[in-house]
């Protein structure tokens, strides 16, 4: 992966790990390189030293390319420096980006900063992971701001910090958002940051901290510059984490596909079953959740779940609708469909700058759910598609699910919150249910005699219709679909039964296999 930094130092900790990148401006004497080494460290020897399980692989190859003077710079030269970086290492298609710009970001109005990394990422087909920001508000009582600028990046994941402890004054609670952490929603109200990692613990030294020498920090344990151990909370410290593992998924998979990787990786966000804050707050300051390891996202736990991808290209005018979607058929109790799934939509999204909250100009529209039969299709619609779906139900919305029973359903608060988010315009759209909260009045729309459908269909706004017409292009999105689907008893085999209803109804499929020849020699 590559860093984008103040530069690490090579010394016995890194210099088996760290490359030189091409691209950087600035002389050995011009840089500061304790920002830098401390994240090459976390990266290459976290796990050992905080004696943790974050990542899937020992080691981490790194590129290093400074981006940053031991002085200040203004943004112009920042936002140059990196696609200098960028450009002069296309081998690299994982970037981590620790460094933020003074100031939060808008409510309606995306940033400079953020319009130039989303251009920079398409041109040159690369993914940055990109911080939330560090807030010290919480030192005297307050909350931390509004997301630093930069972070509000469509096309970059932003990454904000989860505490991994407990304090003895339960002021910092385990899995809880860290207090410097700052937060979301970015601006149009899309979801940032979209997932969380641990970036370090401040553990109160009394009841009622007030002020930096009453906090102590504990966890993330990091080498310095001088090869001495040392300790620093942050965002800064929490996203290059989630780089890596993104790029221990590109190395075990073996794929290109930066979207099916981001797909997958905020696929496998949850929220902890600690978290007892409410639903907005939630989103705001952890997005999605924590996500899995790269083992643990490519390895389905057993034979009672499947996890399913659609990667695709869709093109204006055209629509996808399965109305043979492979729902397994044994998951079935007392005459109606049960079982849990999440379903997570990620697509590429067309960016306008210049347009304030309508900077994202594509939406794409996700139904899951239920229908009765299939029926010749009339008009316009034949056309198009000589068949359609009768009695069709969207399963995707909360008002099919009783309150009563998602109160009785305790254990499932922290993944079910998630179908509230999947409004228009968000190029990352999440859902998450439990068919047994139904309504019982809307319990006719999964009775089991009821066939299953996926349908994908793509919009645009106005400006880039007429822009595409002016210049005679045609309009597409890259997408990338994945459905969960699991049974909750863990007694039926949905594995095998949804791989044999692909292979009946036609599919042609392929399975994500693990690289298990991935070698990394660590130095004891």
């Amino acid at each position: 992966m590559g860093l984008l930094d103040s530069g690490v130092e090579i010394n016995k900790y890194t210099k088996d790990w760290v490359i030189q990148g091409n691209g950087s401006t600035y002389d050995e004497d011009e840089l500061n390189k304790a920002h830098g080494t401390y994240i090459a460290s976390l990266l290459v020897h976290g796990d050992k030293l905080n004696k943790t399980e974050d990542f899937s692989l020992e080691g981490c190859k790194i590129m290093d390319v400074p981006i940053i003077p031991s002085w200040n710079i203004d943004e112009k030269i920042l936002i140059d420096n990196i696609e200098k970086a960028i450009e002069k290492n296309p081998e690299i298609k994982i970037w981590n980006l620790s460094i933020s710009i003074q100031g939060e970001i808008k409510e309606n109005e995306f940033s400079t900063f953020a319009i130039e990394l989303d251009r920079i990422q398409k041109h040159y087909n690369v993914l940055i992971c990109k911080s939330a920001g560090n807030d010290i508000a919480f030192l005297t009582g307050g909350e931390p701001g509004k997301l630093s600028i930069g972070a509000d990046s469509v096309r970059a994941i932003t990454v904000g910090s989860l505490n991994r402890n407990t304090d003895k004054f339960n002021i910092t609670k385990k899995d809880h958002p860290a207090p410097y952490s700052r937060i979301g929603r970015g601006p149009s109200y899309i979801i940032k940051p979209e997932v969380v990692h641990y970036g370090g613990d401040l553990f109160a030294l009394n009841e009622e901290p007030r002020g930096r020498e009453e906090y102590e920090t504990v966890d993330s344990i990091g080498i310095s510059v001088n090869g001495e151990k040392m300790q620093e909370p942050g965002t800064s410290f929490s996203t290059p984490k989630i780089a890596k593992n993104i790029s221990e998924l590109k190395s075990l998979t073996e794929s290109e596909d930066l979207l099916m990787l981001k797909a997958m990786l905020i696929h496998s966000a949850r929220y902890s079953e600690l978290i007892n804050i409410d639903d907005e707050t939630c989103l705001q300051k952890m997005g999605f959740g924590k996500p899995s390891t790269a083992y643990q996202i490519i390895n389905e736990p057993n034979d009672h779940s499947i996890t399913l991808m659609l990667r695709e290209t869709l093109r204006k005018g055209t629509l996808i609708d399965i109305m043979d979607f492979p729902y397994p058929s044994n998951l079935v109790e007392d005459g109606y469909f049960k079982g849990r799934m999440i379903v997570t939509l990620v697509y590429d999204p067309h960016l306008r700058k210049d347009l304030g909250s309508e900077y994202g100009q594509s939406n794409m529209e996700l139904k899951f759910g239920t229908f009765d039969e299939k029926e010749d299709a009339e008009g316009q619609r034949a056309i198009f598609n000589p068949i359609k779906r009768k009695g069709s139900q969207n399963i995707l919305l909360e008002s099919l699910y009783s309150k009563v029973k998602q109160k009785e359903n305790e254990g499932y608060n922290y993944e079910r919150t998630l179908i509230k988010y999947g409004d228009k315009y968000y190029p990352v759209k999440k859902y998450a249910c439990d068919l047994n909260e139904f309504t019982e009045a809307n319990k006719k729309h999964i009775n089991n005699d009821k066939h299953w459908f996926l349908y994908l269909n793509s919009q645009y706004r106005d400006y880039i219709l007429k822009e595409n017409m002016r210049e005679k292009k045609e309009l597409e999105t890259e997408f990338c679909v994945f459905i969960t689907i699991y049974d909750p008893d863990q007694k039926e085999n949905i594995y095998n039964r949804t791989i044999h209803q692909l292979e009946s109804n036609g599919f042609v499929y392929d399975e994500v296999s693990l690289n298990t020849e991935v070698e990394i020699d660590v130095d004891n």
